[in-house]
């Protein structure tokens, strides 16, 4: 059997301007390895933005900055009119 411990509570204050996104988006968070993203992925980000015009795609910087670098050139040249609306955070 695997147990998982569950996570902790938020700290006070803790919000979404605390990782610098807003509040009045709806967010889509896409918490995948970096790495594991396929550059198929990306039409289906550029669909959800499509047909939401208030989302927003969150995905987590990786822990090598290459990784994030490589990452956010493909989607942003993906993604063309969305790319305001991808946003990596930490």
């Amino acid at each position: 059997t695997t147990y998982f411990m569950p996570p902790l509570p938020p700290k006070d204050g803790t919000d979404l301007a605390y990782f610098g996104l807003p509040s009045d988006k709806n967010i889509y968070l896409c918490p995948q390895t970096l790495y594991k993203l396929h550059p198929d992925f990306d039409a289906l980000i550029v669909e959800i933005l499509r047909r939401d015009p208030s989302g927003v795609v969150v995905f987590p910087v990786a822990v090598k900055a290459d990784m994030t670098e490589m990452l956010m050139d493909r989607m942003l040249e993906g993604v063309g009119e969305f790319r305001e609306r991808v946003m990596f955070v930490r």
